[in-house]
């Protein structure tokens, strides 16, 4: 009889345990790089958790990482990242994370710290440096090529480097991680590196370095909020892209950033 009720015991024990670890329903956690998605959650974290949330913000360095959290379910969204990125790691992974937020703008740069203010200053055979993820080395090349550095082959979508057609100061074009960029231009011959609005603002890098700048007025690379498709219309997503749209939180964006992050918040249905 003893053995039995020690039996019991010991499963009623991990029981507790068990549900004492299991994650609860109101706590929100949120997959975000340190710039610029960690301030913004900060600010909205205290209007966010009023509404009975308890909001985990997960910082990452590496924007491979977000997005298995989120599909796993270690993380109950993310803000890191733009449509073409999200499907592109859907494709290749067949998950199904959708947006819910085109969020803000968060434009590439092509930034120098060889005291260049235009491309014609760039020297022949000078090395240029572009992300390396099939979305934003999309991104990166259609700069060049609207800068002049390069033209690519029509009617190509997608480009790659293999889709460069003609490159007339023989540029040494090396893609590498996003988050390298930055660092690379500390380099004697790179004096051209195309670097994400999040990773410039962590390097310090100012609009008296910026060259070049990517034009989106479609908005197709706005970042986005991410979720799991089932948590689409669930009412936490809703009560979060209240606080993150409100007019305070906007007007906290244009201010701490001062025009490198633009506010576009459209909710996707």
């Amino acid at each position: 009889m003893k053995k039995i009720v020690s039996l019991l015991l010991c499963l009623l024990s991990c029981t507790c345990l068990l549900t004492s670890c299991k994650k609860k329903d109101n706590v929100i956690v949120v997959g975000t790089m340190l710039q610029p998605g960690a301030p913004i959650l900060e600010y909205v974290k205290e209007k966010y958790e009023a509404k009975g949330y308890e909001l985990q913000i997960k910082l990452y360095t590496d924007f491979a990482m977000p997005n298995g959290s989120l599909a796993d379910g270690s993380d109950s969204a993310n803000l890191f990242q733009h449509t073409p990125f999200l499907d592109k790691y859907n494709a290749a992974n067949g998950t199904n994370l959708v947006s819910v937020l085109e969020y803000y703008d968060c434009v590439y740069g092509g930034y120098s710290k060889k005291g260049i203010k235009n491309v014609n200053e760039i020297p022949a055979g000078a090395t240029v440096t572009i992300a390396s993820d099939a979305s934003n080395m999309s991104r990166c090349l259609f700069i060049l090529e609207s800068c002049g550095l390069i033209t690519l082959k029509d009617g190509v979508e997608a480009p790659t480097m293999n889709d460069i057609e003609t490159n007339p100061k023989n540029l040494n074009i090396i893609p590498m991680n996003t988050n390298l960029i930055a660092s690379s231009l500390d380099d004697d011959n790179t004096y051209l590196g195309l670097v994400n609005a999040t990773f410039a603002i962590s390097a310090g890098l100012t609009s008296n370095q910026l060259v070049c700048q990517e034009q989106d007025p479609e908005h197709v690379n706005a970042n986005i909020l991410a979720v799991r498709a089932e948590d689409k219309d669930a009412q936490w997503v809703k009560d979060l892209i209240e606080v993150l749209t409100a007019e305070e939180t906007q007007q906290f964006i244009r201010d701490e950033f001062k025009g490198t992050i633009i506010p576009y918040c459209k909710e996707v249905k």
